[in-house]
């Protein structure tokens, strides 16, 4: 029987989550996580098997305290078309604000591992296929609070707002500039007017 952490397990995940999206899967080294988590080697192979099974759980982690918080945001708005825009304002402010961790730690690590571990490319898609049905959610909440059109076709939106998503993420990483972003996000929505 694995002995208990000392350190409380989501002060861990929290610490090589931010070394995982900081520096990247293959980049982070177990020297790195063993400094960021406070543990020593064998404590983090006996707790998480291996570095691969750490970064499994890690993303499972970040889905609960990021992914999920990011769509409490629009779930809580009393509207849906102002809850997608808040939900786009924060996305931009974290571009800007979070040099040290730039990005999705999801996107970032699709774009490392998603040609190359076919394990990763399923597990992202499958959380693709999940956005997709919580925009199209809330896009029917919005036809039916009168924001947008019944004629607009919700599953294409959807798959706009997760390339616009994917985008921000990406290009808030190369260039952090608030006015740049907004008009990228301002073009994108627009289509939902």
């Amino acid at each position: 029987m694995a002995r208990a952490l000392k350190i409380p397990r989501e002060e861990v995940l929290r610490s090589a989550m931010n070394v995982f999206w900081a520096k990247g899967y293959n980049a982070t080294t177990m020297d790195d996580l063993q400094e960021a988590m406070g543990l020593q080697r064998g404590s983090i192979y006996l707790h998480f098997k291996d570095k691969k099974g750490l970064f499994a759980e890690v993303l499972d982690f970040y889905k609960t305290e990021v992914v999920e918080k990011r769509r409490a945001l629009i779930q809580q708005s009393q509207s849906a078309k102002a809850g997608i825009e808040l939900f786009f304002q924060n996305l931009i402010d974290h571009s800007i604000k979070n040099r040290k961790i730039p990005g999705c730690l999801n996107t970032n690590s699709a774009t490392e591992l998603g040609a190359t571990d076919l394990n990763f490319q399923k597990s992202a898609a499958a959380g693709l296929r999940t956005w997709e049905l919580f925009w199209v959610e809330t896009l029917k909440r919005a036809q039916a609070q009168g924001e947008l059109s019944k004629e607009k076709d919700v599953k294409a939106l959807a798959r706009s707002l997760i390339a616009l998503t994917q985008g921000i993420n990406v290009v808030g990483k190369i260039n952090p500039d608030r006015a740049y972003l907004k008009e990228i996000v301002r073009t994108t929505l627009s289509l939902i007017d």
